[in-house]
């Protein structure tokens, strides 16, 4: 059964994506950089941790889009994830980005998607912090006109491995759904204002 999905403005009603219901802003709880909108689960606890960020972000320039997908990827595991190198095995990781059906609003724009799932601590700063099991969707939707940019949609799902075992079943299933969910969120993704991006 599809997961309903609201509709919502994000960066100062310049853009708009259809989100699901139960996620609230995360700039009333915390301070957001201003390239960044962060939606946190209502049911979010100690034990679990769902969020879904996107970020505007440089068009970055590789040998193929699917490199520059696993370059975003890197980034945000080299935050998240303890001990893990930016660019570690990334030729080998080529083949798991996928391409995907962009955005209604934006049918010129290439998007990708890319699922993975690893020990990490997650809105870590320091190597002590409580390690949790994540699964992440990230989506990247390349814009190369009007403006170049890329559009990074992250779908987070944390676990605390010590509260609650992930196990095998568990870990196809969340893949599976997050999939499923970053595809939906990512078709509803629409730009109200070029503005946004400082063209006139």
């Amino acid at each position: 059964m599809a997961i309903p999905l609201k509709n919502i403005p994000i960066f100062g009603g310049a853009m708009r994506i259809s989100i699901p219901d139960g996620f609230i802003d995360a700039s009333e709880l915390r301070q957001i950089p201003d390239n960044q909108e962060v939606f946190v689960s209502t049911a979010s606890s100690t034990s679990q941790d769902d969020s879904i960020i996107i970020e505007l972000v440089e068009r970055l320039v590789q040998e193929s889009d699917q490199l520059a997908v696993l370059s975003h990827l890197d980034e945000i595991l080299e935050i998240n994830s303890p001990g893990y190198r930016f660019g570690e095995d990334i030729d080998k990781r080529e083949d798991l980005v996928t391409s995907i059906a962009s955005p209604r609003a934006l049918p010129s724009a290439l998007s990708y998607l890319i699922v993975d799932s690893r020990l990490a601590q997650k809105w870590a700063t320091t190597m002590s912090a409580k390690p949790m099991y994540l699964s992440l969707a990230l989506v990247v939707v390349r814009i190369k006109s009007p403006i170049e940019t890329d559009v990074l949609i992250t779908l987070n799902s944390g676990h605390d491995t010590q509260e609650h075992p992930v196990m095998s079943e568990e870990q196809a299933y969340l893949t599976d759904a997050l999939r499923k969910l970053a595809t939906a969120v990512v078709g509803s993704l629409e730009v109200v204002n070029w503005g946004l991006f400082g063209e006139e």
